[in-house]
């Protein structure tokens, strides 16, 4: 004896088609967030470029250790007027000897000196994770495209 089912219950393709816009979704969350850096410093690479250089370290004490944060000083124009910017990067905090890897920056002021866009470390440890969000945007979609064309 077959019983008809519910009237709430979705179809199967209708299903399938929102488990594939989920999917696309996932693909979205993981790939923006990833990729906003590398455009960033991608869009900045063309800007032009000063040098910034290392002028001592300010110690920055946790619970857990004391580090040195180093501090980068670069000169940017308004105008006629020059201004001296002092910004410690934390990036570069766990360096050897109290000396951070590059004793230089090239780097791209902002408007503001806190907004600058350091060049000699592009951010290569966001490329795999946007290669997963475009794996699986491409995954959702073909499954998007595969419950669209299977009737139900």
């Amino acid at each position: 004896m077959s019983v008809p089912g519910p009237s709430d219950e979705l179809s199967p393709g209708r299903s399938r088609l929102l488990v594939g816009l989920f999917v696309v979704l996932t693909g979205l969350v993981i790939l923006v967030p990833n990729a906003l850096p590398v455009l960033t410093w991608w869009q900045a690479s063309r800007g032009e470029a000063v040098t910034a250089r290392w002028v001592g370290s300010e110690t920055a004490t946790s619970s857990r250790d004391t580090v040195g944060v180093p501090t980068f000083v670069f000169e940017r124009r308004i105008g006629p007027m020059p201004q001296e910017c002092r910004v410690p990067l934390v990036q570069y905090r766990h360096a050897p000897g109290g000396k951070p890897l590059h004793e230089t920056l090239q780097v791209v002021p902002g408007t503001r000196c806190e907004d600058l866009v350091v060049l000699n470390d592009p951010p290569r440890e966001r490329l795999p994770l946007i290669l997963l969000g475009l794996a699986v945007l491409g995954g959702g979609l073909w499954l998007t495209l595969l419950a669209r064309r299977r009737p139900a």
